[in-house]
């Protein structure tokens, strides 16, 4: 389950980046249309909860470690 989670949240921050990249580029500028408020809030709201997926995994494995004597 934790490798599902670490993948499906380096998946979820590519699809981000990926969006947000093309979004910027000087190539696509004639077609942008403002992007709603909602589509960011939701944007943003995806992006902080695969962060703190990523983060949760680095506590789980630190813990472990921790609790079976070997750091």
């Amino acid at each position: 389950m934790m490798v599902l989670a670490l993948l499906g949240s380096v998946v979820n921050l590519v699809a981000l980046w990926q969006v947000w990249r093309l979004r910027r580029r000087s190539a696509s500028a004639w077609r942008v249309q403002a992007v709603p408020a909602s589509k960011k809030r939701a944007e943003w709201i995806q992006f902080a909860l695969a962060v703190l997926t990523l983060v949760l995994l680095v506590v789980e494995e630190w813990a472990h470690w921790k609790l079976q004597g070997r750091g």
